[in-house]
């Protein structure tokens, strides 16, 4: 019987201290995931705001200077003049990069309408993030950049993808579950110690009882059986 009270108590003490450990985990990496990716989103938009400036001070866009953009590969980069491909939008850079620049074009064309006109001799952009296989997955910071000059419209698009973010969300995942598992597993060893030593007085109290009630029997059973006896003659 006290084996089986044991093991219900090691139970109760040990999982209502991992349900609340396992809250307080999924609270913490939710909320800290959520930093991530709004301080990535604004690392981005700073980054783009300085990249931009620089590109308005321009009166020409080299390969050279595209060359160094991408080179880190950092970014992603397409450029429409006039709505048609500038040439370095149409370089071979392997299947993910045209599927991520397909999919960022035609996110802005879905959502054109949200996106600001373009200005004379300004340029003006506005950020996003999207998924390129439409999962709902953020998996891509994108930036749009419009200018309009005399030779007609600049569209530009810049893509950051979010593959080193979710490699860094999933690696604290990891280390988060590792961590629970572990102390999990200490707290289940805790409570099975505790609640034995808390059922140990308990144990020696029923012991006690038993053989209380084992002499008691043994000291009356003598007595008892005289006075059968002599009821028996009677």
């Amino acid at each position: 019987m006290f084996r089986q009270v044991h093991r219900r108590l090691t139970l109760l003490c040990a999982g209502i201290t991992i349900l609340v450990l396992i809250f307080m985990a999924c609270s913490y990496l939710y909320i800290s995931e959520k930093n991530l990716k709004e301080n990535s989103f604004a690392s981005f938009r700073n980054d783009m705001n300085t990249l931009l400036s620089n590109l308005e001070n321009q009166t020409v866009i080299t390969h050279e200077w595209l060359s160094k953009l991408e080179g880190g590969g950092k970014y992603i980069i397409s450029i429409h003049d006039n709505d048609k491909d500038f040439l370095w939008g149409q370089q071979d850079g392997g299947g993910s990069r045209k599927a991520a620049l397909e999919a960022g074009w035609a996110y802005y064309q879905e959502n054109a309408e949200t996106f600001p006109t373009p200005l004379a001799f300004t340029i003006t952009h506005q950020e996003f993030h999207f998924s390129s296989a439409g999962q709902g997955q953020d998996d891509y910071f994108g930036c749009i950049a419009l200018s309009s000059r005399n030779t007609g419209k600049l569209t530009i698009l810049i893509l950051e993808s979010l593959a080193p973010l979710q490699e860094q969300i999933t690696a604290q995942r990891h280390t988060f579950f590792m961590l629970v598992a572990f102390s999990s597993l200490v707290l289940i060893l805790f409570a099975y110690f505790f609640t034995g030593r808390l059922l140990v007085p308990l144990q020696k109290s029923r012991d006690s009882q038993i053989q209380f009630v084992a002499a008691a029997s043994h000291e009356l059973r003598t007595p008892l059986s005289v006075i059968l006896s002599a009821a028996s003659a009677c």
